[in-house]
C-alpha cells in the first residue's frame, strides 16, 4: 500500500480551469452555513467541515494518478453529507455516488444537486461494507462502526470495488480503519482519497 500526501497548491491552481465547479462549491458552502445557522447550532462550516475546494483539488490529483487519459472514473463518497464533494466529482464528468445514512442531510444533498442541475446517485444507508467490523482493532474509534443503518451496498446491488476513486473525510482516528476497509473491499486498481484536515489530503494506492 502506497500513501502519498497531495501537493494541493498545484491542483488548486488546476481547479480554476473549472469555474462552474468553483461556483457550485461556494454555493454549497453558503447553503451549509445557512442550514446550521437556522438551527442555531453555532457551527462554523469553514472551521468544522471539509474544505470543499481542497477536496475537489484532491479529486483532480486522484484522477490524474488513476489515469488522466482514461474515461472519467467512477467516484464514491463515504458519508457525503450535503453532497458537495460528490457533486463536484459529477461536474468533473465522473459517474458519482454519495452514501449518507442521515436522512436530513441526504435530502439536503439531493436538493442541492437538483438546484444546480447535477446528476448524481445517493445511496441511503451505511457506507461500511458487510464484514467491515471484523477489521476493527482495539485502538480504533467506533463512530462509523456504531452507525445503525442498513448496508447501502446491499440496497444498491453494488459494492465498493465497482468504484475507481473512493473519498472519505474520516472521524479523528478512523483513517487507519478506513484504509483497511478499502484494502479489503476496494478496487485494486483504484485510489482511496482521505481528507485529513485543512491543507492535508492523502491518496492511497495498491
Amino acid at each position: 500500500m502506497k500513501r502519498q500526501s497531495i501537493p494541493l497548491g498545484r491542483w488548486e491552481e488546476e481547479l480554476h480551469e473549472y469555474p462552474h465547479v468553483l461556483a457550485y462549491l461556494e454555493a454549497v458552502q453558503r447553503h451549509m452555513q445557512l442550514y446550521w445557522d437556522t438551527r442555531n447550532s453555532g457551527i462554523d462550516v469553514l472551521q468544522s467541515s471539509c474544505h470543499l475546494q481542497e477536496a475537489a483539488a484532491g479529486i483532480l490529483a486522484a484522477w490524474h494518478a488513476w489515469g488522466a487519459n482514461q474515461p472519467p472514473p467512477r467516484f464514491l463518497e463515504l458519508g457525503c453529507g450535503f453532497g458537495g464533494v460528490t457533486g463536484a466529482a459529477a461536474l468533473f464528468g465522473m459517474t458519482a455516488v454519495g452514501i449518507e445514512g442521515n436522512e436530513q442531510l441526504a435530502a439536503e444533498a439531493e436538493k442541492l444537486w437538483q438546484r444546480h442541475g447535477i446528476t448524481c446517485q445517493l445511496w441511503r444507508g451505511n457506507f461500511l461494507p458487510e464484514g467491515s467490523h471484523a477489521l476493527l482493532t482495539d485502538d480504533d474509534p467506533r463512530i462509523s462502526a456504531a452507525a445503525d443503518f442498513p448496508s447501502a451496498y446491499q440496497v444498491a446491488g453494488q459494492s465498493m470495488h465497482h468504484f475507481d476513486i473512493v473519498f472519505a473525510y474520516p472521524f479523528p482516528g478512523e483513517e487507519r480503519f478506513l484504509v483497511r476497509v478499502w484494502e479489503q473491499f476496494g478496487n485494486r486498481s483504484g485510489v482511496l482519497l482521505l481528507y485529513r484536515g485543512p491543507y492535508e489530503v492523502e491518496m492511497y494506492r495498491f
